[in-house]
């Protein structure tokens, strides 16, 4: 049987009303999905096609990552149209795929980037 990832699930409630950081110093190696948000997610596209995330994300900040990554896109924020996704910081990330610069995709997705950033960041602000 093959063994899947687990998915970090978050059990404290505390933690959703602050600002704090997703990932940082963190080093992959040929990762799926290396940064990722996605509210527009759902598991049989069937069912939820117009689907609306009740959940506004804002104020996370991806700082020193570096790798690679097991797809082309390995920054993409998918970030829902009714509550839009805000002040996402992304600093000194570097990730590759193929040995080349990675792919980038950002909908609805607000914040700044410094440093070496790679995939280019598609943030607006």
């Amino acid at each position: 049987m093959e063994q899947r990832p687990r998915h970090l699930q978050l059990v404290d409630r505390k933690s959703l009303l602050q600002p704090w950081s997703w990932d940082q110093h963190v080093v992959l190696v040929n990762v799926e999905n290396p940064i990722i948000i996605d509210q527009n997610y759902c598991l049989d596209d069937h069912k939820c096609p117009d689907q609306v995330s009740g959940v506004k994300i804002n104020d996370i900040t991806y700082q020193d990552i570096y790798g690679s990554s097991s797809i082309e896109i390995a920054m993409k924020l998918d970030c829902s149209k009714q509550y839009p996704c805000s002040d996402i910081t992304l600093e000194d990330i570097k990730l590759t795929y193929n040995n080349e610069p990675a792919q980038s995709s950002c909908i609805n997705a607000d914040g700044k980037s410094s440093g070496l950033v790679q995939p280019n960041s598609c943030l607006y602000n």
